[in-house]
C-alpha cells in the first residue's frame, strides 16, 4: 500500500490483494434501515449548524449547498423509529462494552446506553473501535462470551484492557 492511501485503505478494509472488506457497506445499512430519514430541508439544516460549530469542514465547498441523506433512495423504509429505547419487552439484562478512548463512539455514550436499558456495563480501557474480538483481550472477549452463551453479566464496575 502507498502511504497516501494508508488511512483511506483501513477506513475500507481494504486488503493487500485489493479486496475491501463490508464493514462500510454494512454500516450504512444499518443505519437506513435502522433510523428515520431526515428530509433534504432537515439534512441541509443539520449541515448549516454543523458549518458554524465546525468551519473547518467547509461544507459548500464539497455539496454546493445541497444536502441529502445517504438514505434517501435508500429502497426500504427505515424499521424503527425514534427513540428506540422506549417500552422494550422481555429484554434480558443487558451488556453495553465500551473503550475508553473509541475514537468513534464515545464512552460517555456507552455509560448512558447501559444507563438507558438499566444494563451492566464492561469499561475497555484502550483506543481502538470495537473490543470483542478485536481488541485482542482474552479476558474481554470471555467476559462477552459468558454474556451471549449464558447471560452471565460480570461483577459492576467491571474493567478490561486490551
Amino acid at each position: 500500500m502507498r502511504g497516501d492511501l494508508t488511512l483511506r485503505d483501513a477506513f475500507y478494509a481494504r486488503t493487500a490483494d485489493g479486496a475491501c472488506g463490508h464493514d462500510f457497506d454494512t454500516n450504512i445499512a444499518v443505519r437506513c434501515m435502522d433510523s428515520p430519514r431526515p428530509t433534504p430541508e432537515e439534512q441541509t439544516a443539520l449541515a448549516r449548524k454543523i458549518g458554524k460549530v465546525a468551519p473547518m469542514f467547509d461544507i459548500d465547498v464539497f455539496t454546493t449547498g445541497n444536502y441529502h441523506s445517504e438514505c434517501e433512495a435508500w429502497p426500504a423504509p427505515p424499521t424503527r423509529d425514534e427513540p428506540w429505547l422506549a417500552d422494550v419487552q422481555g429484554l434480558p439484562e443487558t451488556l453495553v462494552v465500551s473503550v475508553t478512548g473509541d475514537p468513534a463512539t464515545p464512552h460517555e455514550g456507552g455509560i448512558a446506553m447501559a444507563q438507558a436499558l438499566g444494563g451492566s456495563l464492561l469499561t475497555v480501557d484502550g483506543k481502538q473501535h470495537g473490543a470483542y474480538l478485536l481488541g485482542g483481550s482474552k479476558c474481554v472477549d470471555d467476559v462477552v462470551d459468558e454474556y451471549l452463551l449464558h447471560l452471565e453479566i460480570p461483577p459492576a464496575d467491571a474493567r478490561g484492557s486490551p
